[in-house]
């Protein structure tokens, strides 16, 4: 009797804690997603608010978030951050028993990693400063090593550096492929998208006529337009690309 009563109460438990019992909760989506650094508030040094701009799997613009206390912890380990910069992040809708929603924002990292590129640098070569200590071959030199001229870094093989009045202006990639990687221009150079499909989802790109091709100047701008990255089109697909300064990296014939 007392064997039969223990396994009634057992029965009884297991059915009490079945999960076909409780009440359901829906799980967490989760949707991973590109989004660019609109702006950076600070107190000092310390990084008290961010904005960012989500960018959709088109490359079109999408919905600003203000980060939460616990994205914004995770993103300052990506210290220093400056507008432009972009990084990938998972948004989190969590869904109670009466259907209320709340998201959560995590930092999953830089959304360049390989590429080192952003709006204000390539790597360690920051656009508007002294270029100190840039080992390489001079090349296309104009008046001077106080004027402009072109340095083949060893460190970079895939890239010419513009060093004009002793500061890094541009520069221009002979191997862009490693460098579009999170651009708007990553999807037309993959060529899995046409051009005119490609430009009706850009919002941010100017469209220059080319200078001596049949073709065209893709300009993407920074926000502040103090930076810029140029794409040229030519042939039905990218031939040329550089990035830099706003004020250099639109020249179309380099230094000269």
């Amino acid at each position: 009797m007392k064997n039969a009563f223990s396994g009634l109460l057992l029965i009884i438990a297991i059915f009490s804690f079945s999960p076909m019992s409780a009440t359901e909760v829906p799980m967490p989506f989760h949707e991973d997603y590109l989004a660019e650094v609109l702006k950076v508030s600070k107190d000092k040094m310390r990084i008290v608010s961010v904005e960012v701009q989500i960018r959709d799997d088109a490359n079109g613009k999408g919905r600003k978030l203000s980060l939460d206390k616990h994205s914004l912890g995770q993103l300052t380990r990506y210290h220093p951050i400056y507008e432009g910069d972009a990084f990938r992040i998972r948004i989190s809708v969590l869904s109670d028993e009466k259907g209320n929603q709340t998201e959560s924002i995590d930092i999953i990292g830089r959304a360049l990693p390989n590429s080192g590129l952003a709006f204000h640098r390539y790597k360690n070569l920051k656009f508007g400063t002294t270029a100190y200590g840039i080992e390489g071959e001079v090349k296309y030199q104009y008046d001077g090593e106080n004027g402009c001229y072109y340095i083949q870094p060893k460190a970079y093989p895939e890239a010419l550096v513009m060093i004009d009045e002793k500061k890094i202006r541009r520069i221009d990639f002979n191997d862009w492929s490693r460098v579009l990687s999170g651009t708007p221009f990553e999807s037309l150079a993959s060529g899995k998208v046409a051009y005119k499909e490609w430009i009706k989802a850009q919002k941010d790109i100017e469209v220059w006529e080319h200078e001596y091709q049949e073709g065209y100047y893709l300009i993407w701008r920074s926000k502040d337009k103090k930076y810029g990255m140029v794409a040229e089109f030519t042939d039905n697909k990218i031939t040329a690309f550089r990035a830099g300064l706003g004020s250099h990296v639109t020249f179309i014939e380099g230094c000269a």
